[in-house]
């Protein structure tokens, strides 16, 4: 009987393992307009967005999978920002954080942030 559960649970690690090495490609669309994340087996993310209102912007995405289903990490863009932040980051004026609840629903919790701040304003993404 041991033996069997040591096989059944070499079996299910081994799956979790294959899982978490998944990389993937997601699309969404949020209240800004479109993005696009993708995820290495590593669970290094990058990415990009467009502001499809005014004043449109384009903007790339970095972060971390979790491996619950969460994303979180920091959009940056070149043109600047209502909110420039003192700092900056990877070479960016404008910057802020992100996080993504449940990435891979059809509707995610997305919130984003200036600079350091925690994420508070509401993406409203859906999956595309």
């Amino acid at each position: 009987m041991k033996a069997a559960y040591l096989a059944v649970a070499a079996i299910v690690a081994s799956l979790s393992v294959i899982g978490a090495a998944r990389a993937d490609h997601l699309e969404f669309h949020n209240s800004d307009g479109p993005m696009s994340l993708d995820v290495d087996r590593n669970g290094d993310v990058s990415g990009s967005y467009r502001q499809d209102i005014s004043p449109y912007r384009e903007g790339k995405l970095l972060g971390r999978a979790d491996g619950r289903g969460g994303i979180s990490g920091v959009w940056l863009q070149n043109e600047d920002s209502d909110h420039p932040c003192r700092n900056m980051r990877e070479g960016y004026r404008s910057w802020g954080r992100f996080t993504i609840d449940d990435a891979w629903s059809r509707r995610p919790a997305a919130y984003w942030g200036y600079c350091d701040e925690e994420p508070n304003h509401d993406w409203k993404a859906q999956r595309r």
